[in-house]
């Protein structure tokens, strides 16, 4: 391969990632592909990077429900164990649904965009005390957020910060058509 490039002097850039079937690492190996190849996450980024100083959140995802692949994330880095947490909230979250959630014509419904979550998680340390928040911000997408415990008492202010967020990406989406 190394051969072939050389020979047809082709810039190209390799680069690989060790995953598992057995954990989380073969979603975050998908996750770069599909960031790699949309030209918007940049901006999301940006924007997801306004949301979390503004809302004072320790880290947030964009993902998309349906395969669990995180469309981006803030610019700090991904820290496997938060992005298997945010993953977990999302298929908690899909199984209550599934069970107790029902629309008005009486059929279940998987994600709406009411549907939001909140889980407190204890740490020995409670200054360590996270809370897990979710949010629906476009169809199958949800904006997963780790908040110190100590910050969700401006709820009314992180919850208006995540609607201005919905705005702009809905923006993003349109002029990318």
């Amino acid at each position: 391969m190394r051969a072939l490039i050389n020979e047809h002097h082709l810039p190209v850039s390799l680069s690989f990632q060790l995953t598992s079937i057995y954990d989380h690492t073969i979603y975050e190996a998908l996750s770069k592909v599909v960031q790699k190849l949309l030209p918007q996450v940049n901006f999301i980024s940006q924007m997801m990077d306004n949301l979390i100083s503004r809302s004072k959140i320790q880290k947030a995802f964009l993902f998309d429900v349906i395969s669990k692949v995180y469309i981006a994330t803030d610019s700090s880095g991904v820290d496997m164990k938060h992005y298997e947490i945010c993953s977990e909230l999302i298929d908690v979250l899909i199984d209550v649904t599934c069970i107790y959630g029902v629309d008005e014509a009486g059929a279940g419904t998987k994600f709406d965009p009411k549907s939001s979550s909140t889980i407190k998680l204890a740490h020995s340390n409670s200054e360590e005390n996270i809370v897990l928040y979710l949010r629906e911000v476009d169809t199958c997408l949800a904006l997963v957020c780790l908040i110190n415990e100590r910050e969700i008492h401006k709820q009314h202010l992180i919850n208006y910060n995540i609607d201005k967020f919905k705005e702009g990406l809905k923006m993003i989406f349109e002029r990318s058509q």
